[in-house]
């Protein structure tokens, strides 16, 4: 699995099919995992050594905590998103460039309401993509 922190990044979602255009946070902690490719069993009777093939690519996942801001308008869209099972389209713009993006359509699959850290309200978000990942630069 090729994973990434993610911290200093903006996750952001919007409408599947599109690129995500609402920001949720910045964020603090947590990962990004690019997927990775199933491989199939290929071996055959009388095979002295299991063999395999290359099969699919496991899809982008999304797992992070950010700094929550009630001003921003991504939490709330998220979270009905989540609660509706509505497909949308997520991702993260990269602390590096604002033009370093990985993103794709999927499904929130768990969202947090806000609660307070160290005197900041923080939320955790958790994606699960169901599609290509669409990449505006490599992540560095």
């Amino acid at each position: 699995m090729a994973k990434f922190n993610a911290a200093g990044s903006l996750i952001k979602t919007g409408t599947a099919g599109g690129a995500p255009a609402t920001t949720i946070g910045q964020v603090i902690s947590g990962s990004v995992d690019f997927g990775s490719l199933n491989l199939v069993d290929s071996t055959t009777t009388g095979d002295g050594r299991k063999t395999s093939i290359p099969g699919t690519f496991e899809p982008m996942g999304i797992d992070v905590t950010v700094q929550w801001d009630p001003a921003e308008t991504g939490a709330a869209s998220a979270m009905t998103s989540y609660l509706a099972k509505t497909l949308v389209s997520a991702g993260l713009t990269f602390s590096n460039t604002d033009a370093s993006t990985a993103i794709s359509d999927g499904y929130w699959t768990n969202v947090t309401a806000p609660i307070a850290v160290d005197d900041r309200l923080q939320a955790t978000f958790t994606f699960q993509g169901s599609g290509a990942i669409t990449y505006t630069a490599a992540p560095v």
